[in-house]
């Protein structure tokens, strides 16, 4: 039982870390992109000599924001859920939905791994029109995004098994980023 207490603890403690990490990355890639719209604007309407390539920046560090965020929002519980049919459960058939529901996000997660790592690798002679980059680096945010939600959603199954998963309160009022 206490090998059971330390795996879990160390498994709170690496999803605090990897949420830190997610949280700074998105802060990160957030103020990049603030910045290069922002400094768009300026150059666009008071020295009227746009950059060509803030547009597509600031749409590309878009989508790896929102990949990245999504796993860290299903990881705190805060995607929608719609709860009309598991509400009218006992809390034991809730917790089997649950349970259900990481395993086949996993599933999912996996298979847009493998089609979004595949595609990544074939698309990689295609080069973005403004920046001149591989556009394997923008559409890499999708089969990174699905990796970290599978671990979120691993996270979750396990904590589930181990009979630590939280009620809707709990995962609403748990702040994992701020910690």
């Amino acid at each position: 039982m206490k090998t059971q207490s330390n795996a879990l603890r160390y498994l709170d403690e690496g999803l605090r870390y990897l949420d830190r990490i997610m949280l700074w990355v998105i802060f990160a890639l957030a103020t990049l992109m603030f910045l290069m719209v922002f400094l768009q604007v300026i150059f666009r309407y008071t020295i009227d000599v746009p950059f060509s390539f803030s547009e597509e920046l600031a749409r590309y560090l878009m989508v790896w924001i929102v990949c990245i965020g999504a796993a860290g929002a299903y990881g705190q519980g805060m995607h929608i859920g719609v709860n009309v049919f598991t509400g009218l459960l006992p809390a034991v058939g809730q917790k089997w939905v649950a349970r259900m529901v990481h395993l086949a996000v996993g599933g999912l997660m996996g298979v847009i791994i493998f089609e979004g790592g595949r595609l990544s690798y074939l698309l990689a002679g295609q080069i973005s029109p403004a920046m001149e980059i591989k556009m394997t680096w923008p559409y890499l945010a999708v089969p990174v995004g699905a990796f970290l939600i599978l671990i979120q959603a691993a996270a979750l199954l396990i904590k589930g098994f181990a009979g630590q998963e939280k009620t809707k309160d709990q995962q609403v009022t748990t702040e994992r980023c701020s910690s």
